[in-house]
């Protein structure tokens, strides 16, 4: 084995299938008198190493599309969660426009039961209690 092996200065994804092809051609080199031991045992091995190879590579693109359906989900639902917040504002806006709506509009009917004729008629002489507008409208 060459010493750069042995240092680790070579890819780590490499290094076994290079180590592989060395102890292959090292086998291949020995055995070269007697073929018939030789090939059997030679091309068994590259067939296994072509079925790690090839192993390797279908979980490889398994996991790529593993991650890249779990990004898809995750910015998927970064989306609807930007829509709902915008929904949420545009919503909690609404309602503060419709309060000062209701403040407005029960300030006007005060205004008004001061000067009305008919709220200060004699002829009226049961006067019907009215829950606060403002009160019982604004939520809890």
């Amino acid at each position: 084995m060459p010493e750069d092996w042995k240092k680790g200065n070579v890819v780590p994804i490499f290094k076994k299938e290079l180590f592989s092809c060395f102890k292959i051609s090292v086998l291949f080199y020995f055995f070269k008198e007697s073929s018939d031991k030789c090939c059997g045992f030679v091309f068994q091995g590259h067939e296994e190493d072509d079925r790690k190879v090839r192993r390797r590579e279908k979980n490889r693109v398994a996991a790529q599309r593993s991650r890249k359906k779990q990004t898809q989900k995750a910015d998927k639902l970064h989306e609807e969660y930007e829509c709902l917040e915008q929904e949420n504002t545009s919503l909690k806006r609404e309602i503060g426009k419709l309060t000062d709506e209701m403040k407005h509009l029960s300030e006007v009917l005060k205004d008004h039961e001061k000067i009305c004729p008919l709220l200060h008629c004699s002829v009226n002489f049961v006067t019907i209690p009215r829950p606060d507008a403002l009160t019982s409208c604004l939520p809890r």
